[in-house]
């Protein structure tokens, strides 16, 4: 019996892609000789195999033949992989990193320049949109708005919350963003929470000098089954990449950690927030 976590058809994909790589492997083929035999590129076949791209039912059919496996589960699996998530009718796509967060049960998340986008108020969210040197749209905005307060909801589930470590600088607190209102509404929503349970929340001091954070924002995203691993999502200047590489996972761990050492305490870390709200 197929069981799921979610309705997320990223998790479906990611779920599919191991399994037909298992059937590969268990009919001793490699990723070269089986991308030929089902008349795919090499880095397609890798991409399908590591969740990245959907794989269809005729693909599917194809992979059993050729590894000489039946598993009508899989037919399912691919069938989910190809519905709509409820991001996507947001304008969201299915293989950002709005679907793998859905999924996720941790969050690990370090920012150097602003408040994490679990963490920000519509209002805060509303001006650095605007404050891009590209146009947006009002109903791009409101689209961006939307789904980043649907995914906070997450942060407040009593049953399953998804449980968020995020890690930023003193100076993003004091970054001007919006206006005055705007600045105290975000330092008390983070107070707010700061509190809950399934938050953890640290600020790295100027303090602390120079560190490994200064060269960016990244996310581990962490799934509830082993199997499943650790995904990494970093911004760049020319967009974002994501990665579930064990030696990179295994690198941003540790940096994070690192991070999270040199930061202060939550309770030192609410006492700053506090601070730069009251001299608003």
């Amino acid at each position: 019996m197929i069981m799921s976590s979610g309705n997320s058809p990223t998790w479906w994909r990611r779920k599919l892609g191991r399994r037909v790589r298992a059937m590969r492997e268990g009919a001793g083929l490699t990723l070269e000789a089986a991308a030929a035999a089902l008349d795919f590129s090499s880095s397609k076949l890798a991409r399908l195999e590591a969740g990245v791209q959907g794989i269809d039912v005729h693909w599917v059919r194809s992979m059993m033949d050729l590894y000489d496996q039946r598993d009508d589960e899989l037919v399912e699996m691919a069938r989910r992989s190809k519905q709509k998530g409820w991001w996507h009718k947001h304008g969201f796509n299915d293989q950002g990193y709005v679907g793998l967060e859905t999924e996720a049960v941790l969050v690990h998340c370090f920012y150097a320049a602003l408040v994490p986008g679990l963490l920000q108020t519509d209002e805060y969210a509303r001006a650095v949109f605007k404050g891009s040197h590209v146009r947006r749209s009002e109903e791009w905005i409101n689209s961006q708005v939307t789904v980043r307060a649907h995914r906070q909801r997450r942060l407040h589930d009593a049953a399953k919350p998804l449980r968020l470590n995020a890690v930023t600088t003193d100076s993003a607190l004091r970054q001007c963003i919006g206006d005055a209102h705007v600045l105290r509404r975000q330092m008390q929503r983070l107070l707010e929470l700061a509190a809950l349970p399934s938050v953890e929340f640290r600020i790295l001091p100027a303090a602390a000098g120079m560190h490994d954070g200064l060269n960016g924002p990244f996310t581990m995203l962490h799934f509830a089954e082993p199997e499943d691993g650790a995904v990494v999502y970093a911004e760049h200047a020319l967009g974002a990449i994501h990665t579930d590489k064990p030696s990179e996972v295994h690198a941003c761990r540790v940096k994070f950690e690192h991070l999270r050492t040199i930061a202060l305490s939550p309770a030192d870390s609410t006492a700053v927030v506090g601070e730069v709200m009251n001299a608003l």
